[in-house]
């Protein structure tokens, strides 16, 4: 399934007296489209709604508006699409389903072209930062160290580097 994950659907919402700020978002309508019978080309579509029409929009604002390099904000996808698929996919409990999230991972990590991400003329953008992690069984993914910076470390109450950052190197 997934979501309609448009800007016109999402709002963020933020608690300023939160120590830490992590955005909450807001679905102005919980609509789900299913697979169509030809899952491959529909998962296809469904990646290109939301990274190509959506995160890398919002990518290529924010790296202009706060001069983020690209590449680290792409890892900062990446990272939690895999926390994601980490933490979630040994939950499902039905076989059927568990197989096929990760297929879509394979896919989104391995098979993906760029023009899926927004990118004509260059590879998946997320695809590099796999190199660097493992996959334990079908089910269970292991992290490692990673390859750019966060700079959350700058964040204001932040007093050290997160422990997967590569300058800890």
């Amino acid at each position: 399934k997934k979501l309609t994950v448009s800007f016109h659907n999402i709002s963020i919402q933020t608690d300023d007296a939160e120590d830490v700020w992590l955005p909450k978002f807001y679905f102005h309508h919980m609509e789900m489209e299913k697979a169509l019978e030809n899952r491959y080309d529909w998962r296809k579509q469904a990646l290109k709604e939301l990274f190509a029409k959506n995160i890398h929009v919002l990518i290529e604002r924010l790296s202009t508006a706060a001069k983020a390099p690209r590449l680290v904000l792409w890892e900062n996808i990446y990272v939690y699409v895999f926390w994601l698929y980490e933490n979630v996919l040994p939950e499902i409990t039905d076989e059927g389903i568990r197989i096929r999230a990760m297929e879509d991972f394979d896919y989104l990590i391995s098979e993906a072209p760029g023009n899926l991400f927004g990118y004509d003329d260059r590879r998946n953008p997320i695809q590099r930062f796999y190199n660097y992690k493992k996959r334990v069984s079908s089910h269970q993914l292991e992290s490692s160290v990673r390859t750019t910076c966060c700079f959350s470390h700058l964040l204001e109450g932040s007093v050290k580097r997160c422990k997967t950052c590569p300058q800890n190197r």
